[in-house]
């Protein structure tokens, strides 16, 4: 069985329905934001997919009705998954097995290779810094891959359209 978690990140105020689209076909047990998410609302409604979990960006200021921390880590079935905005401020170590990141608008999936940490930055969803255009990230837990069951896959808006 596989666990599927929605990855987001910098919406600034602006959340396409095309999002909603990927992340209700995927059938997520959970999304996480990672900053510069603009106001509460658009927390609110990705709560209606599923629950969410969300970092402050540079770019959020005051959320009382949902407090925000800079770094959050949550368990997804068995693994860790640690939440951040800006990658510069946390280095991927042996207590995280995946590391999700905004603030660059660019999406990205690598494999650390000092501390073997699966990172991703899933773009940005509304002020993308790529030709690709606005993108969204599902983290993919499955435990009959075997010896790696992390693996991640970024999806692009403008490409469903085609």
């Amino acid at each position: 069985m596989s666990v599927k978690i929605g990855l987001i990140s910098d919406t600034h105020g602006k959340l396409d329905s095309r999002v909603s689209e990927i992340f209700l076909r995927q059938k997520l047990e959970a999304i996480l934001h990672a900053g510069d998410i603009g106001p509460v609302d658009i927390l609110r409604e990705l709560e209606e997919i599923a629950p969410v979990f969300a970092v402050s960006g540079n770019n959020d200021h005051g959320f009382p009705s949902w407090p925000l921390d800079p770094v959050l880590t949550k368990t997804f079935a068995g693994k860790k998954i640690t939440l951040i905005h800006d990658f510069k401020h946390i280095a991927p170590d042996s207590s995280m097995d995946a590391l999700v990141c905004g603030h660059t608008h660019r999406s990205m999936v690598v494999r650390e290779p000092r501390s073997g940490v699966l990172v991703i930055n899933p773009g940005s969803a509304s002020v993308p810094r790529s030709p690709r255009g606005p993108s969204v990230g599902i983290l993919t837990i499955d435990g009959t891959r075997g010896k790696d069951p992390l693996y991640a896959e970024i999806f692009y808006l403008d490409k469903l359209l085609q």
